[in-house]
């Protein structure tokens, strides 16, 4: 089967879109609660400390939005708009690497997308449980193309398992079993 990257890459666009015309309606609006003020109020003072901690990159997202926009919760706002653009366009490239079909690829990102069971989508408060899942999903989808087309990939894929790791615990189950994929 003969791959075509003018379609992969409109669908990753197709998917981008999506997330953007899903996010726009309540995405600048979405504000802070409970620990999101402590993060908001490390960020403030410039004490994003990244280390020392047991997710020592959960503050990560917060520090990005902080530095994007100090006074609002916008910057964090837009940053869960890229993680959420990252984990659909993830899940395209692991489906259609498991499966080689693009469409249902794309119909399965869609509903991950849409998926009502997925409530904490606009959450600021899981934003660090967002950044893991899309970086264990990335991860993996990265681990399958350096299986398949080479070693440049695995560069990718242990950034991604790192980032995943260090900001949530419970990436390390999915991490562990994630490789399973790679016997289908």
């Amino acid at each position: 089967m003969r791959r075509e990257p003018a379609s992969s890459t409109a669908a990753l666009i197709a998917l981008c879109l999506l997330t953007v015309l899903l996010w726009l309606p309540t995405g600048l609006s979405v504000g802070y609660w409970a620990d999101d003020w402590v993060m908001h109020a490390r960020s403030d003072a410039g004490v994003v400390s990244l280390w020392g901690d047991v997710r020592p990159l959960t503050p990560l997202p917060f520090a990005l939005g902080h530095a994007l926009s100090p006074d609002s919760t916008h910057g964090l706002n837009l940053v869960l708009l890229v993680i959420l653009a990252v984990k659909a366009c993830s899940v395209y490239g692991l489906i259609s690497e498991l499966s080689g079909q693009k469409r249902l690829a794309f119909a399965v990102a869609v509903l991950s997308l849409l998926s009502p069971a997925d409530t904490s989508v606009f959450n600021l408060g899981t934003v660090n449980v967002q950044q893991s899942l899309a970086a264990v999903l990335a991860g993996l989808t990265f681990s399958l193309l350096a299986w398949r087309r080479g070693r440049w990939w695995w560069l990718p894929m242990w950034a991604c398992t790192v980032l995943a790791l260090l900001t949530y615990e419970l990436a390390y189950m999915v991490v562990l079993v994630g490789p399973l994929v790679l016997l289908f």
